[in-house]
């Protein structure tokens, strides 16, 4: 029978049982503070019915968790916008008929002044002020709400050693800190990506409040707050800290570089030696990912008889079937590339770690993403294939890659080179020298989430023996 040594409220926004990629990270640490002995209490968002959830995980026992869930309501269309969209573009259609009226008629050589420009411009103004309300009160905020009434501790029942909150989103962020002030307790928050203020070029990415700079001053206040309440912070990447370093001048003697890690079993089957390039990216195209700087160089090196079409093939496994709302299936059928491009959708972790076993070339894309880490590069490092990545040279993705030797690094916008590297491996594999394992520099337990973990564990042993 286990001692309890300490007792931890764990706060996140994703968690098991949901299959966001962001879910692992919390889940893995809560399970591992369990699993050592201490009681961890979780407060986490919830797509589930409740009922069904009870019912499903009643507290997790796997886990060895007191789950308490707060449910998280689907993002409904917005009403107000909807109805302020419709009155300005009734005002555009309005404005182009008076616009063809006087091109037709004109008296003597001046016009008459236009004044719907400014009826439309307080239109753009309200929808967007309107935008900024609403983003405001949007969903993860009304589970921080929610999350935050719950957590007062005659609530709870308990009064915790320790708070430890998982972000992003960075609601949890905010309601960890509001847990350690009530409970009197050191907190330690966790960041996977970076918290952006509202100056920054990635805060209209990753914010809901829009452009309203009052609201984005408000959240920039709490983003500083809640960093400098922190007794510990906990980052993804050297990028992820020095941004907080800078942004929220914290101490950065409290900022503590914890990576993810691959989970499961690396990878050790050897690359099949059938003389044909297989390329596989695994994932999500979000906004920076761009495919189509690898599609298009396969497409010249096919159209200039550099590559044999026949010896090479792709494979894209994930939510790929859009990138910006560029459709890659119409594209690939376009450029004529059917035969050597396949678009695959989601599929089951076996499957893809199937595809990668059957693959000889590992696809990243990182573009413009100087301080995050794509969650795969870690299981690609330990595949024992060799990575292409699409990377700035100064970003930590970049860094991670040269530091486990498994990567070929190109800097998006360089075609010239990116040929070049796509035409080495293919030449490497139809002359059958493809099948050789590439071993990460350190041993595959480097790159391991059971290594990261144990370190998390230790500080949290630190954090609190010091308060």
């Amino acid at each position: 029978m286990k001692t309890i040594s300490s007792r931890v409220l764990f706060v996140s926004y994703h968690f098991s049982p949901s299959k966001t990629i962001g879910a692992k990270r919390p889940t893995a640490v809560a399970q591992c503070l369990a699993e050592s002995a201490y009681e961890v209490t979780v407060l986490r968002g919830s797509t589930l019915d409740l009922k069904e959830e009870e019912n499903s995980y009643p507290n997790n026992p796997a886990l060895e968790t007191r789950m308490f869930s707060i449910p998280i309501r689907p993002k409904r269309p917005s009403r107000v916008a909807a109805f302020l969209r419709r009155i300005r573009n009734f005002i555009r259609r309005d404005n182009r008929k008076e616009d063809n009226q006087r091109s037709q008629v004109q008296t003597g050589s001046v016009k008459k002044p236009n004044k719907i420009p400014l009826l439309t411009s307080s239109v753009n103004a309200t929808l967007e002020f309107a935008r900024a309300v609403e983003g405001s009160l949007e969903y993860r905020k009304i589970w921080m709400l929610l999350a935050m009434s719950r957590i007062a501790p005659s609530s709870l029942g308990k009064k915790y050693d320790i708070v430890i909150a998982s972000g992003p989103p960075m609601v949890s962020q905010i309601c960890g800190t509001w847990a350690s002030l009530l409970c009197r307790a050191p907190l330690i928050l966790d960041y996977r990506d970076p918290w952006f203020l509202f100056d920054e070029p990635e805060h209209a990415e990753t914010s809901t409040a829009g452009r309203n700079r009052w609201i984005g001053k408000i959240e920039d206040a709490f983003a500083i707050f809640c960093a400098r309440r922190a007794s510990a912070l906990v980052v993804a990447s050297h990028g992820t800290g020095t941004h907080l370093i800078e942004t929220t001048g914290i101490d950065p003697t409290i900022v503590h570089v914890i990576p993810n890690g691959f989970d499961g079993l690396p990878i050790n089957e050897v690359p099949q030696d059938d003389g044909i390039l297989r390329m596989l990216y695994c994932g999500t195209l979000y906004w920076k990912r761009n495919p189509f700087e690898v599609l298009s160089s396969i497409k010249r090196l096919i159209d200039s008889n550099s590559v044999e079409r026949d010896l090479i093939r792709v494979q894209l496994v994930g939510q790929c079937d859009f990138w910006r709302g560029i459709s890659l299936t119409d594209w690939v059928s376009d450029q004529g590339l059917d035969d050597v491009v396949t678009i695959r959708g989601l599929v089951s972790a076996e499957e893809v770690r199937k595809q990668i076993v059957l693959s000889n070339l590992l696809l990243n894309f990182a573009q413009g993403q100087g301080r995050q880490i794509p969650a795969k590069s870690y299981e690609y490092i330990v595949s024992g294939r060799p990575s292409l990545v699409l990377t700035e040279l100064d970003s930590d993705v970049a860094r991670l890659f040269e530091a486990s030797g498994t990567g070929i690094i190109v800097e998006p916008g360089n075609s010239n080179a990116l040929d070049a590297a796509v035409l080495s491996r293919y030449k490497e594999v139809t002359n059958h020298g493809g099948q050789a394992r590439v071993e990460p520099i350190g041993g595959a337990e480097l790159y391991s989430r059971k290594h990261t973990l144990e370190k998390f564990k230790m500080l949290v042993d630190n954090v609190i023996s010091i308060n």
